[in-house]
């Protein structure tokens, strides 16, 4: 999984490397957001990770609407991976033979 991180996940790059990439990315969205309708999710579906692993009444409340969590709010692939498993929301490693990356 390490070579395939390094495929994804710029480390080496500088800072002002992923600076004008990240403009150029935000430019073309813009270009794109011209061109289509854009529509808000619905934060009961699409939930951040924020609002999901910080507020337990929200997400009673809300309990069956969920179809995607955001893993977002926490820094690191193996944070993410712990914390998904806390609240078993990691369901990879079931199908881990289905896919070409295995186990991870």
């Amino acid at each position: 999984m390490q070579k395939t991180n390094s495929i994804f996940m710029p480390h080496r790059f500088s800072m002002g490397f992923l600076m004008v990439h990240q403009l150029r990315f935000d430019a073309c969205v813009f270009m794109i957001c011209l061109q289509v309708d854009l529509y808000l999710l619905p934060q009961a579906a699409f939930p951040t990770g924020g609002l999901y692993f910080k507020n337990q009444t929200w997400v009673q409340e809300t309990k069956g609407k969920h179809v995607i969590i955001h893993n977002n709010y926490i820094t690191g692939f193996e944070k993410k991976i712990k914390r998904f498993r806390d609240y078993s929301l990691w369901l990879v490693d079931d199908h881990a033979s289905e896919s070409p990356l295995g186990k991870l």
